[in-house]
């Protein structure tokens, strides 16, 4: 379809709005990620986890409620955010779990949620209405709060530049999104898959991952020390795991807001959306990141 004249200064608007609150939002979480007293560091790093995980859920179970598919609402946003607050507090080193310590804490945390939501549901009559409710909780706790987690543990890997790991994440992921949205928006014509999310191109895919690549590689040459001994051949391969798992994150996100018929999460990031919008690839490669650190990173320089 044409672009006319009333419709170009509203992509124009959204794409001004969309690098402004990009730029505010890079220089809010480095000042953050690499501020150096960890006095002031590190209770603002656990603010900032406890409440995107929060506000990410809220949005989470409004996608759900807007198609009357029942969760536990507060429940959940409780749930989350205690697993998110007790997992900062063991990496951070404000809580000592002695011999349990090598546990991870999202499996106590999980297990307590587990047991809470079971004795709610034998007050409940509907058992159905419970079943489904108690599937989409911890489904969502699962999904925004123990997959963030793993950035925490990045941050706080007692074997790795953790803080600069986290921002090379975020960087290689949000200029694949980047790369994704501006080649998409220019040539892309082929849908990645259109009844998820029709405004996909694999020429955007495509475009995305070549620029995760890119990224990770100028990343390397220029803080070549958090890779280790690893080879330039590693920079490659991580930016096209992340790359891949950026565009993964985003479909699925991209499936709840179909079902939902919502264009967006939230509004809280003009030109974004809400916090899912803001996370969704980022989840996905937080994981990635985490083992392919503890994995070859950390135990083949050891090994």
């Amino acid at each position: 379809m044409p672009v006319t004249s009333e419709s170009a200064p509203n992509k124009r608007t959204v794409l001004f709005r969309r690098i402004l609150s990009s730029i505010i939002l890079v220089s809010a979480v480095l000042g953050i990620l690499l501020a150096p007293n960890r006095s002031i560091s590190d209770p603002m790093v656990g603010i900032l986890s406890v409440t995107l995980v929060g506000l990410g859920l809220r949005e989470f179970f409004k996608l759900l409620e807007s198609k009357q598919f029942p969760s536990f609402y507060f429940f959940g946003i409780g749930a989350g955010c205690l697993t998110t607050l007790m997992e900062f507090l063991q990496s951070a080193g404000y809580l000592d779990l002695g011999r349990i310590r090598s546990m991870p804490v999202e499996l106590l945390a999980v297990s307590f949620v587990l047991i809470l939501l079971i004795v709610g549901v034998c007050a409940h009559r509907d058992i159905k209405l419970v079943v489904h409710a108690l599937s989409s909780t911890l489904f969502g706790v699962v999904y925004v709060s123990i997959l963030f987690n793993f950035l925490i543990r990045v941050f706080y890997h007692p074997d790795a530049n953790g803080p600069v790991l986290v921002i090379y994440a975020i960087a290689v992921t949000k200029c694949g999104d980047a790369g994704a949205y501006f080649v998409g928006n220019l040539i892309g014509k082929n849908a990645l898959i259109p009844t998820l999310s029709p405004g996909k191109t694999w020429e955007g895919a495509l475009g995305g991952i070549i620029t995760s690549v890119g990224i990770s590689v100028l990343i390397f040459y220029f803080v070549q020390d958090i890779f280790g001994e690893l080879s330039i051949i590693w920079a490659i391969l991580l930016g096209l795991l992340l790359g891949v798992g950026g565009i993964a994150g985003d479909l699925v996100e991209s499936l709840f807001k179909r079902q939902s018929g919502l264009k967006d999460s939230g509004g809280i990031f003009p030109g974004i959306g809400g916090v899912l919008d803001l996370l969704d690839s980022l989840l996905f490669n937080a994981p990635i990141l985490y083992f392919v650190v503890e994995i070859f990173l950390v135990k083949g320089a050891n090994g």
